[in-house]
């Protein structure tokens, strides 16, 4: 979830070009009055890198919340 601002995606996904995390897919949308809600599916090592790139995205100005919705 994040505010509805541009540069945000290009935000959250130069963290992942940078850690050379693969992104599988991406889904963005404005939620009116609320924000953005952005949706990732990236492949990820092990939990150092998924703790890793959760924190570097929390620190990314306009986002409200991270979380893992889905482990496959």
């Amino acid at each position: 979830h994040t505010d509805d601002r541009p540069g945000l995606l290009n935000d959250l996904t130069s963290i992942l070009s940078t850690d050379n995390t693969n992104i599988s897919s991406v889904e963005a949308r404005t939620d009116t009055g609320r924000g953005a809600i952005i949706e990732m599916t990236v492949e990820i090592a092990n939990m150092k890198q998924l703790e890793r790139i959760l924190g570097a995205m929390r620190r990314i100005s306009g986002v409200r919340d991270v979380e893992r919705i889905h482990k496959l």
